[in-house]
C-alpha cells in the first residue's frame, strides 16, 4: 500500500562506567510509527504521521535504583497545495502528549 507505512525500532543498552559495575545503567526503547497519506494528487495531498515512544532508563542514586519512565505520542498533519507551480504551500499541525515520571526515593542524611 503506497498510502500507508509502518514501522518499529527498538533498543536496549547498557553503559559501565570506569567506576565500576555498581555504577551502571541500563536503558530500553521501543518506538512505533504509522504514516498515513488518504488523499494525494499533483495540487492537493493530506497526510498524518503518528509516533508513539515507551521507554525507561535506571541510574545509581547512592545505593538506590532510580527508575525513570518516558511515553509519548505525537501526531503531525500535512496539507500540502500546488496551485501554481512556482507556489507550493505546506501547512502542517503537531501535537505531542509526554509523559516522564520516576521513582524517586527520600534519601535521609
Amino acid at each position: 500500500f503506497p498510502w500507508f507505512s509502518t514501522g518499529i525500532n527498538l533498543a536496549k543498552g547498557e553503559t559501565i562506567p570506569e567506576t565500576g559495575n555498581a555504577n551502571k545503567t541500563t536503558s530500553r526503547t521501543n518506538n512505533y510509527d504509522a504514516d498515513y497519506t488518504p488523499i494525494s494528487f499533483d495540487k492537493f495531498k493530506l497526510s498524518s504521521r503518528f509516533n508513539s515512544s515507551d521507554g525507561y532508563q535506571t541510574a545509581p542514586l547512592g545505593s538506590a535504583l532510580i527508575k525513570t519512565d518516558t511515553r509519548s505520542l505525537s501526531q503531525t498533519y500535512t496539507l500540502f497545495l500546488n496551485p501554481v507551480a512556482i507556489l507550493p504551500l505546506n501547512f502542517g499541525l503537531t501535537q505531542e502528549d509526554y509523559n516522564n515520571k520516576n521513582n524517586t526515593i527520600n534519601i535521609k542524611t
